[in-house]
């Protein structure tokens, strides 16, 4: 069995709440404590098995909601939207989303999106006569510097002089 990991925010939390000085600090340095106690003790060679906890399900089911995501965004990636927007879909956290998103794609939201966004283009460059303008609002980019700058650091080339170099036989 695996040794479990410390949650690192819980021992951030702790040393938050020892320099404030706020109704129920008390309590709560206590409660992280023993919180980090148990974590140590899992850690222990002789310790049990944990047993499935509803944070351990809750995690799991934020983990199969993130992979539906993942599996759907190939069908929506043009649609206008931002990580916390993503996240919020979800009814999770922020740093959740980015979290469990890179355990499932093993990259950040961020740079999936931009390679699903920037390989559609690539594909509309090489079988279409639309233009790059078109292209870019196509792909879900609203601003088109922002697709240059992308197609660019994809592919090396901007995107009139990459669609030239797919016509060259």
């Amino acid at each position: 069995m695996r040794p479990q990991p410390l949650d690192p925010y819980c021992a951030v939390s702790l040393l938050f709440e020892q320099t404030l000085a706020r109704p129920g600090s008390c309590l709560l340095i206590l409660g992280l404590t023993l919180q980090l106690l148990a974590l140590l003790a899992r850690r222990s060679p002789g310790a049990a098995p944990a047993q499935p906890s509803r944070v351990g399900a809750a995690l799991s089911g934020h983990r199969q909601a993130v992979e539906r995501y993942v599996a759907e965004l190939p069908d929506r990636f043009f649609e206008a939207t931002d990580l916390d927007h993503a996240a919020a879909e979800l009814r999770m956290s922020r740093r959740r989303f980015t979290h469990l998103f890179r355990l499932a794609t093993s990259t950040s939201w961020s740079d999936y999106l931009t390679r699903l966004r920037i390989d559609y283009a690539c594909q509309l460059l090489r079988e279409t006569s639309r233009s790059i303008i078109a292209t870019a609002f196509e792909c879900g980019y609203e601003d088109l510097s922002s697709f240059y700058r992308a197609f660019k650091s994809q592919k090396g080339l901007p995107p009139g002089a990459w669609r030239e170099s797919q016509s060259v036989p």
